[in-house]
């Protein structure tokens, strides 16, 4: 039921990306290095936008219901990611550019998940209890975990310049990595 539940997780997670992904196209005059996803959620399409938020929260709390038995580490690993899946529902509720109100709860919520996610994704190495049968693997995730780390706070200096997109998309891009990683490593092993 729980290796289930981390398989509906990777699959809403890994839709979200193909969404966002569709909307750098179909939104191509939107500059990936100066505009933030949220962005997409303006204008046309912006209901993609939208459904890639919502798709990426419902993924996060999949996973972090995936994970939550086992060790102290899995379980406040998956608390963190809840926590993160609902700062994105909320982030794609109230979305950008609407009113003040609206936008302070989106930026709160998507900062707030954030943090959530990067704590997530770091618990397992904080803990050292990668518990992977396959050691490169767990080597490889822990490595793209740690990138994430350091990208936070180069995300946060980007945030009011012209590259905050590309800050956002390389932490992000590394998020996803590691808890795409995490998710399929602990459903591999428990499967086999």
């Amino acid at each position: 039921m729980r290796a289930n539940a981390r398989t509906a997780g990777l699959l809403a997670v890994s839709l979200s990306v193909v969404l966002v992904g569709a909307l750098h196209i179909a939104r191509s005059g939107l500059q990936p290095t100066s505009h933030r996803l949220s962005e997409y959620a303006i204008g046309p399409f912006g209901w993609v936008m939208i459904v890639a938020f919502l798709t990426l929260g419902a993924g996060l709390l999949a996973l972090a219901y995936g994970s939550s038995r086992g060790t102290a580490v899995d379980r406040s690993g998956a608390l963190l990611c809840s926590m993160a899946g609902i700062g994105m529902l909320i982030t794609g509720v109230f979305r950008t550019g609407v009113s003040p109100w609206s936008e302070t709860i989106h930026s709160r919520a998507s900062a707030i998940a954030t943090v959530c996610l990067v704590a997530a994704v770091m618990a397992p190495v904080v803990g050292r209890a990668t518990g992977w049968k396959k050691e490169r693997m767990a080597t490889f995730r822990t490595s793209v975990a740690i990138v994430a780390l350091g990208l936070l706070p180069i995300s946060v200096m980007l945030h009011d310049t012209e590259w905050k997109g590309l800050g956002q998309r390389l932490l992000w891009g590394a998020l996803l990595t590691a808890l795409m990683l995490s998710g399929w490593g602990a459903t591999a092993e428990e499967r086999a």
